[in-house]
């Protein structure tokens, strides 16, 4: 495998998209549904990324991710937001410790592109997608409100 990326998303439509979409690419996912599990996995698992949904049942993704960011044992961890209002996401952005976005729907390769982006150079950006305009295969798109 090419690396391992915890994805944090409590939406099962959502992880399972996002699995198969990572898993095409040789990407090792290990996936829970909230802050507090992803912590914890943190403390047993060495990750080469952080992907967090920025709705979680026990906290805010943004936060997980600065909370993660401010740890020194997790601190060098790259991460990415995902989340349906790219605004928002990108105000998450400005209020620091996060390294990309990426707002649904976007398209599979972008989502590919962005983690491993994020994981050869951390803090390269944001992405924000409103949805494909080449064609591309989009992910993320009609999945229903609460995915985010």
């Amino acid at each position: 495998m090419a690396g391992r990326v915890l994805l944090v998303d409590p939406n099962e439509n959502s992880q399972r998209t996002l699995e198969l979409t990572l898993h095409a690419e040789f990407l090792e996912v290990v996936t829970v549904a909230s802050a507090a599990a992803a912590l914890e996995r943190l403390e047993q698992d060495d990750v080469s990324l952080v992907l967090a949904s920025v709705e979680l049942p026990d906290a805010d993704g943004a936060d997980l991710l600065r909370q993660v960011r401010l740890n020194p044992a997790t601190a060098g961890i790259p991460n990415l937001l995902l989340g349906d209002d790219v605004e928002s996401l990108q105000e998450a952005v400005r209020g620091g410790g996060i390294d990309g976005i990426l707002g649904k729907p976007f398209r599979a390769k972008d989502l590919v592109d962005q983690v491993y982006r994020s994981m050869r150079e951390p803090g390269t950006g944001a992405l924000p997608s409103a949805g494909a305009s080449d064609g591309g295969h989009e992910v993320g798109a009609g999945e229903g409100p609460g995915v985010g």
